[in-house]
């Protein structure tokens, strides 16, 4: 029962997260939690590194304000 209630509540929070970025932040944070590099993810999206650097960024602040706890 723990396991479906911390389950559910991860499922939330991935829900949350995605809600509030942006299509080009989704796909840059799901790059960059498969382990790619900085270059590795501009190179996919075909963005330079500095807006691949200034996504993370905003995603930071964003995933910090979606969810205060953090």
């Amino acid at each position: 029962e723990e396991l479906v209630i911390q389950q559910e509540a991860e499922e939330l929070l991935y829900r949350k997260i995605k809600e509030v970025l942006s299509p080009m932040e989704n796909d840059v944070l799901g790059l960059y939690l498969d382990g790619q590099s900085h270059k590795e993810i501009a190179a996919a999206l075909n963005k330079n590194e500095k807006a691949v650097e200034n996504a993370l960024q905003r995603i930071r602040k964003k995933v910090r304000a979606a969810i205060p706890s953090m």
